[in-house]
Order: C-alpha cells, then sequence, then structure tokens
C-alpha cells in the first residue's frame, strides 16, 4: 500500500485533498468551466460553496447561482489568465452576482459586465445599449463598424439630435454630432458669436450674457450721483444694480462732487451740488460746500487735501493694492483663502476689509474663507475684497480662479487571502474609492516582490512570482481620466511550502530474511528549501530503533509486514509522513551436496547416491527430499537412491529440497 500525496494534474492541489473533497485528479479544472480547481477552492481545508447549493465551487459549473454558467464569466478558457472582474472590486465575475456594480443583478442585467442601471435596450433585442452599441434593427444598417449620424440641415457643422440615420459611411448632410440648438438658423451653434437678446446664439442655454458681443460697458457709481467711475466697470446686456453709462465721476465717494471737467485752464470746470464758493488758480481749482469741506482738483493738487483752514478734512479713500488666493490652484477638494496682500490709507485711518465670494457670479458667502463644498470642477470661483475707513468704502479689488481637477482617493488597500504560499495566486483588494468630482476611478496596479517590481495593470499576481519568505508588495494609483490620486500600498509575507514526494522505493521490494532493506525519497520544494530526510521503521506495527535508510534483516523475520515513514523537512517545517509498506518473503533452504557412490558401472550394475550434506533453513521450516535419475539427459524416471542401471549411458543422480509451506 502507498500514502501518495502528489498533485497529479498540477493544480496547487494535492491528490489525497481532491480526492477527499470530491474533485478529480487528472485535471487542473474539475468543472471545466475554465478556472483552475485551486482558485474556486477556497480557504483551509474546507471546499468553499458561493451560492451555499451544496456543490463545492470547483465542482460547481455555476459558482455565483446567477444562471451564468461560469465558463462564460471567467472571460476566457485561458487557464493561466485570472478570470475577469469587471468591476474591479477584487471579486472575480463568477463569485460576483452583481459582475458589474451596477445594482443590477446578473441574471436580470442586458448587460452584466457594463455599468448601465438604466438598463436602456434602444432596438429591444434583450441586449443592452452598452453592450449593443448604437445597432438598431429598426434602421436598414446594422453594421459593427457604423456609425450614428445626425442631420446638418443649415450647414453650420453642428448636427440635430432629433434626425439621425446610421451609416458606415456619412451621409450628405449630415455630421457626426447632435451639438446643434437650432438647425434652421446657420447663426446659431456652439462656439458662435453671443448677442444681447433673447435667443441663445451659442446653445449655453444661457442669453443676455457679459460676454455678447453687443454688450454695453458700464461704469461703477458708488455714490449713486448718476456718474460712474471710469477705473471700474464691467461688460452686461442690461444695465447692473450700481452701475451706469456714464464714466465721468472724479471722486465716486462723495454724491456732492458729481463731475469736474478740467481741460489746460483750471477755470474752465463745472460742477452740481451745493456748492457756496468756488476758487480758482494757475493750476488748479477748489469748491466749499455747505458742509463746511473743500474739494479741489488740478494739475498740482490732484484730490490730496488733507485739511482746510478752518479744520475741514478731505477723507482719501483706503486702497488695496492685491488680493490672492491660497492655495494658488485650487481643486474641488481643497477650501480656498482670501490673502490680503496689502492696504494702504493716505490718512492713515483704520482701514477694514470686507469678502464676498461669488460662484459664476452667484454670491456664496462673506468671509475669508470658502469652504470647498461650495464649489465644483470648472466653475469660476471669484473674491471680491472692499476696503472701509469707517462709513467710505475703496474700489473693490477682485481676484478669480477657475476650479481644476480633484484627484481621486483609495482609503487602503488588502491583500487576500490571509494566508498566502507560493502555490496561492493573491489579490488586491481596494476600499473607500471617492472623487470630489464623481469622476469614474481606474486604478493601476504595481506588483513587487522583494522589493523589485514583477508585474502592472491587474488587480492579481500569479504564484510562479514568488516563493516561501518573499515578500510581496502592492502599490495601487487613482485614476480618473485627468489626474492620479497618492497610491495606497500594502505588503504579504509568503508563507513556507512544505515540499512534495516525487519518489519513495523500498529496495528490495520482496526481501527475504537475508536481505537487509534500504529506503529512498526524493522530494520536490517550490521554495527552493533544501529538504532533509528520516525514516522511522516499523515491522509488524512495532516501531524499530533506527531512523537511518537501512533496516537490518536481523529486524525482521518471514511473512513479517515492514512499514517505512519517509519524513521531510525544509527547514521551516515537517510535512506529515510519506510511507511505504512490504512483505517479507520465504528464504529458501540450501541446496545439498551429494555425490555417486562409484564412477562407473556396467548394465544391470546397481549405482547409489549418498548425502555429503544436508540442506539448511534459515526459516527454520521443515525440508523434504525427492531424488531423480537422468540418462543421457532424459528423465528415468526413478525417485530412489539407487537404482539399476537398466542401460548405457551417463547418469545423473539429483537431490531436491522443499521447505514445507
Amino acid at each position: 500500500m502507498e500514502g501518495w500525496d502528489a498533485d497529479s494534474d498540477n493544480d496547487g492541489l494535492s491528490d489525497a485533498i481532491e480526492l477527499e473533497l470530491g474533485t478529480l485528479t487528472f485535471t487542473p479544472d474539475s468543472d471545466g468551466d475554465g478556472i483552475l480547481d485551486v482558485d474556486e477552492f477556497g480557504e483551509g481545508f474546507e471546499a468553499s460553496d458561493a451560492d451555499n447549493d451544496g456543490i463545492e465551487d470547483a465542482m460547481d459549473d455555476d459558482t455565483d447561482g446567477d444562471g451564468i454558467p461560469d465558463a462564460d464569466e471567467a472571460g476566457d478558457d485561458d487557464l493561466d489568465t485570472p478570470p475577469a472582474d469587471s468591476d474591479g472590486d477584487g471579486t472575480p465575475d463568477y463569485r460576483d452576482d452583481d459582475s458589474d456594480n451596477d445594482g443590477i443583478n446578473d441574471d436580470l442585467d442586458n448587460c452584466r459586465t457594463n455599468d448601465n442601471e438604466d438598463q436602456i435596450d434602444t432596438d429591444g433585442d434583450g441586449l443592452g445599449d452598452e453592450c449593443d452599441g448604437e445597432c438598431n434593427p429598426a434602421l436598414t444598417v446594422c453594421d459593427p463598424n457604423a456609425v450614428l449620424w445626425y442631420a446638418d440641415t443649415d450647414g453650420d457643422g453642428f448636427g440635430d439630435g432629433n434626425v439621425s440615420e446610421l451609416s458606415v459611411a456619412q451621409p450628405a448632410g449630415f455630421v457626426d454630432n447632435d451639438d446643434d440648438c437650432n438647425d434652421n438658423e446657420p447663426t446659431i451653434h456652439p462656439g458662435a458669436a453671443e448677442y444681447c437678446g433673447d435667443t441663445d446664439y451659442d446653445c449655453d442655454k444661457l442669453t443676455n450674457e457679459a460676454d455678447s458681443d453687443d454688450a454695453a460697458v458700464w461704469y461703477y457709481d458708488f455714490d449713486d450721483d448718476g456718474f460712474g467711475d471710469p477705473n471700474n466697470f464691467l461688460s452686461a446686456c442690461a444695465e447692473p444694480p450700481q452701475y451706469v453709462a456714464d464714466d465721468s465721476d472724479c471722486h465716486d465717494n462723495d454724491s456732492t462732487i458729481l463731475r469736474h471737467i478740467y481741460d489746460a485752464n483750471p477755470i474752465e470746470w463745472s460742477f452740481d451740488g451745493d456748492y457756496v464758493e468756488v476758487s480758482t488758480g494757475v493750476d488748479h481749482a477748489c469748491a466749499l460746500n455747505t458742509q463746511g469741506q473743500v474739494y479741489c482738483w488740478g494739475e498740482s493738487w490732484g484730490w490730496d487735501i488733507r485739511c482746510d483752514d478752518r479744520g475741514v478734512c478731505l477723507n482719501k479713500l483706503p486702497v488695496v493694492t492685491d488680493v490672492g488666493l491660497s492655495p494658488s490652484v485650487v481643486t474641488r477638494n481643497t477650501s480656498v483663502v482670501a490673502v490680503v496682500d496689502d492696504l494702504e490709507d493716505a490718512d492713515l485711518d483704520q482701514v477694514e476689509v470686507t469678502f464676498e465670494w461669488f460662484v459664476n457670479e452667484s454670491e456664496v458667502s462673506s468671509t475669508d474663507y470658502l469652504d470647498h463644498t461650495n464649489f465644483k470642477k470648472n466653475q469660476v470661483v471669484t473674491i471680491e475684497v472692499t476696503p472701509l475707513n469707517g462709513d467710505e468704502a475703496g474700489t473693490p479689488s477682485v481676484r478669480s480662479v477657475t476650479i481644476g481637477n480633484g484627484s481621486p482617493s483609495l482609503a487602503s488597500v488588502s491583500l487576500s487571502p490571509a494566508t498566502i504560499k507560493a502555490t496561492t495566486r493573491v489579490y488586491a483588494n481596494v476600499q473607500g474609492p471617492q472623487d470630489p468630482d464623481g469622476d469614474t476611478i481606474s486604478n493601476a496596479y504595481q506588483w513587487y516582490v522583494n522589493g523589485s517590481p514583477v508585474g502592472t495593470g491587474k488587480n492579481s499576481l500569479y504564484h510562479r512570482h514568488y516563493v516561501g519568505g518573499d515578500s510581496i508588495q502592492v502599490a495601487v494609483t487613482p485614476n480618473d481620466g485627468t489626474d492620479s490620486g497618492n497610491a495606497v500600498s500594502a505588503s504579504i509575507e509568503v508563507a513556507n511550502t512544505l515540499p512534495e514526494p516525487v519518489t519513495f522505493t523500498l529496495t528490495p521490494d520482496s526481501p527475504t530474511t537475508e536481505q537487509s532493506v534500504v529506503a529512498s525519497a526524493s522530494w520536490s520544494d517550490v521554495d527552493g528549501d533544501t529538504v532533509t530526510t528520516t525514516y522511522n521503521w516499523f515491522v509488524n506495527g512495532t516501531e524499530q530503533a533506527t531512523t537511518g535508510d537501512t533496516l537490518p534483516h536481523s529486524a525482521f523475520e518471514k511473512d513479517d509486514t515492514i512499514l517505512a515513514h519517509a519524513i521531510a523537512n525544509d527547514g521551516h517545517a515537517t510535512r506529515p509522513p510519506y510511507f511505504k509498506s512490504i512483505t517479507v518473503i520465504d528464504t529458501p533452504p540450501t541446496a545439498p551436496k551429494i555425490r555417486a557412490g562409484q564412477e562407473a558401472a556396467w548394465v544391470g550394475e546397481n549405482i547409489k547416491c549418498s548425502v555429503q550434506q544436508w540442506s539448511q533453513d534459515v526459516d527454520r521450516d521443515g525440508i523434504s527430499y525427492e531424488w531423480s535419475w537422468t540418462v543421457d539427459g532424459a528423465n528415468a524416471g526413478l525417485s530412489t537412491r539407487q537404482i539399476t542401471a537398466s542401460a548405457p549411458g551417463h547418469w545423473v543422480c539429483t537431490l531436491t529440497a522443499t521447505a514445507d509451506g
């Protein structure tokens, strides 16, 4: 009998385990589904049964019980290629009853490998558009290379989404886009010049936009005197609040000074307001109003009157020289802070600032900080900082930034199964994928063994890359199609794999009591460890003292049963014994020694053989003897020690010894 523990089909499961569990020892794919038994087997010595149907996965052609054969969900019939994992969640499709993670179970999903929670099936053929493409049997063309073309009635290069034709070649009057919002007017299409009015020329669903070609320029009127500040303006189709068409206000923080006109001669001026006295000089002019305030303008004075002789002072408005944003590059997952670089006030007044945040021109906050939850990718964030010295405000300083792409992230990655051996494939399982912009995330996998790169792209690493004692690492980097996020990593040590027997022989395989028995075992070790062998010997169940490879013949007798255990150790662990047994056979008795009574005789003369030495039997069996005679090689038919020579010729006597039994 033999205790052979081989792996006949090289599938990573020993024959003993497969025989116990009912899988096949002669094929690495017992259920013929294109997936290795060892991948379907599960952990430990309990066979996996994913759908709890009583059939272990390695013998179940529908592991997840979704009605779709594993052979279809495996992705191909190549046993070396890992099974398909459509949604990249670490669970292969044949174990996942929702392969594309769209919330629709595979047995109900009309396109189970592509995310299509809406289950759109335009042509009603049972195959969803995500798998079927734009192939509609209601149309005359259903070629895999066909393209959906859209009518371009007005010839502006943009198509009508309501009029289409499926064709391999581009039909006349059709284009490959459906972006036109009015296909009867060639001046209306994406990117067209925009004009004020209720018509949306550039198809962005907006009208009366500030960037319209005919938008008017409006000037900020802070003091509400009907005259605007020429240095503070914007474009708009309609007059915005606090803005006017005039740009002639020279002092827009005081409504009593409506305007001034200064040419080469300072006496050429005009004003509106309640003034009691006006004085002119060579280079400037001054006016005194009823409140006792003095205002001057002109080449040498500018606007820098500090106080008159009656103690009435002219306020100088504060200025924000610059405002910045931190960080300078803002994404969806970074909040932004307004940084006021410098404030100036010529009167040395105490200056405060106010903040107004706008997202796509809509006000959202009035602090110096804007949380990232207020904006999204590609939106424009604007900060308007206004300086105040008391009740009077200076000109706002404005800074805008367009929100960039927010990088995706992964919370962590883990490796499975928990124990990895040199015969086990390792899988990377990502947790917590997030993208602040809601973009689809794809993951890039980089595998390392002992720090050296060995594989990329897949979420699993085949066991041929490592042996026991190696360190496996994986770095997973998320990408949203624009940017890559920070990589997350995990590592695991490869556990020792016990050596497997190659050969085990006992020589001779049918020993007698005069022959010692020699054991010889050879091993394979996938980890490359050095294997040492010890032997345990048993005779009729009794363990013998020797642990070497030879059992001396003095240890056994005829009909004894010899059992040998070969025990392998790879320096890390000892594998269970590999055993073989044989039975000791009978030792033949020694041949007796005889001689004839005389060397020559006559016909009719008696001839007698005598025994010089009787046979010996080491097994102490009883011995019986039988005489026989031949003449010239032919049997003479005589069986006694003494005979009478009945004919001339060469007579030979033979004594045969036979042990009892």
